[in-house]
């Protein structure tokens, strides 16, 4: 049974090198089912704070409120908030930038491969790439 399945995968999936190699990364990667109270208003104050302040979580201000601090100091949950906000990519891309060019954000793989996956699912691919290539420097 666990055959039939990867072949259909193989067969339903797009046979680019770029897509392959999201397709492996994504596969290996924990899912988090549970939703807690926290991803989910993170999430919502998030949506909120960019509906509000359209300039927010823009790369060129060094705005920070405090209550993200806790997404900035918590890898785990940073990768929460941003699996819990893939109906909304660019402002999960958007976040992860931001966060990323904070100084107390400690680096995480986990990071990437959310924000990459949202990407890929959402069929922004030169975003997913970019973020990609971004990386390879870390």
């Amino acid at each position: 049974m666990n055959l039939s399945i990867r072949v259909s995968k193989a067969q339903s999936f797009p046979t680019n090198s770029f897509s392959l190699l999201l397709f492996h990364l994504f596969s290996s990667l924990p899912h988090y089912n549970h939703s807690s109270l926290s991803e989910t208003h993170y999430r919502d104050l998030l949506f909120t704070t960019i509906d509000k302040k359209p300039w927010a979580f823009s790369s060129s201000t060094k705005w920070v409120s405090p209550k993200f601090r806790p997404i900035i100091l918590n890898p785990e949950l940073f990768v929460r908030v941003l699996r819990c906000s893939h109906q909304r990519p660019r402002i999960a891309l958007r976040l992860f930038r931001w966060v990323l060019g904070q100084s107390e954000f400690q680096y995480s793989e986990f990071s990437f491969c959310a924000i990459l996956e949202i990407l890929a699912q959402n069929g922004m691919m030169s975003s997913a790439y970019s973020v990609m290539e971004r990386a390879k420097v870390k």
